[in-house]
C-alpha cells in the first residue's frame, strides 16, 4: 500500500473515531424520559468565592465543605435538586475549570465543553451531575444561566427574581442549561 494512501486512511480513521465518540455520548444521553425517579436526586449546592468572584456548583456535600473551608467559598442557597448518575431522561452536566479567570463553567453542551477547553483556557473536571434536558417532567423549573464579562463569572440559579438582579448587575442571560427539581423531597444524604 502507498505510504501516502496509508497516512490518508490512518488520518481519516482518527477522525471517524473522534466524530463517533462525540456523537455516542450524546446519544447515550438520550434515552426516554421518566419522571417517576425524580425524588431520587441530591440538593445541588451553589457557594461563591469572593476574592477570584467565582460561583462554585455540587451535589456532593464532601466537595462543598472542602471548597468552604480551604478554598474560601461562601455557602449560598442550593439550587434545585440533580441526578449524581444518569437517570432515565436525564443529560450530563459537564463541570469545567478556568484556573487564569478562576471561573467554573457548567453545561451541557458536549460542543461547548470541547470549544471551551480547547479555546478558552477551560479544564474540563468531570460531569458535574444529570440534569433535565427540558421540563418535560411535571415540577421542574429551569436552571438559568448566567455570565458577567466584568467579572468573569459564570453563575446559575433557579430563581427567575435572582436571575433579574443578577442581570441588573451586569450579567448577561445566556440561557437555560437544564432543568432541575425545585424541591427536595426524599433523598438525604451526606456525600
Amino acid at each position: 500500500m502507498n505510504a501516502s494512501i496509508f497516512l490518508f486512511l490512518l488520518i481519516a480513521r482518527v477522525a471517524f473515531v473522534k466524530a463517533s465518540s462525540a456523537d455516542v455520548e450524546e446519544l447515550e444521553a438520550r434515552q426516554p424520559v421518566d419522571c417517576s425517579r425524580a425524588s431520587y436526586g441530591y440538593k445541588f449546592w451553589r457557594a461563591y468565592q469572593p476574592v477570584g468572584i467565582d460561583h462554585f456548583y455540587t451535589w456532593d456535600n464532601m466537595e462543598m465543605a472542602k471548597a468552604i473551608s480551604g478554598s474560601g467559598y461562601l455557602s449560598e442557597p442550593y439550587q434545585g435538586t440533580i441526578f449524581p448518575t444518569q437517570e432515565s431522561g436525564t443529560i450530563p452536566l459537564y463541570r469545567l475549570y478556568n484556573p487564569t479567570t478562576v471561573d467554573h463553567l457548567y453545561t451541557t453542551s458536549t460542543a461547548q465543553k470541547e470549544s471551551a477547553a480547547a479555546q478558552d483556557g477551560y479544564r474540563y473536571e468531570k460531569i458535574a451531575g444529570y440534569v433535565y434536558e427540558s421540563g418535560i417532567c411535571p415540577n421542574t423549573v429551569p436552571l438559568y444561566h448566567l455570565y458577567s464579562y466584568a467579572g468573569t463569572d459564570n453563575f446559575y440559579t433557579i430563581d427567575e427574581k435572582e436571575a433579574a438582579s443578577a442581570a441588573a448587575r451586569g450579567y448577561t442571560m445566556v440561557g437555560t442549561v437544564g432543568w432541575v427539581i425545585p424541591t427536595y423531597d426524599a433523598h438525604v444524604t451526606s456525600r
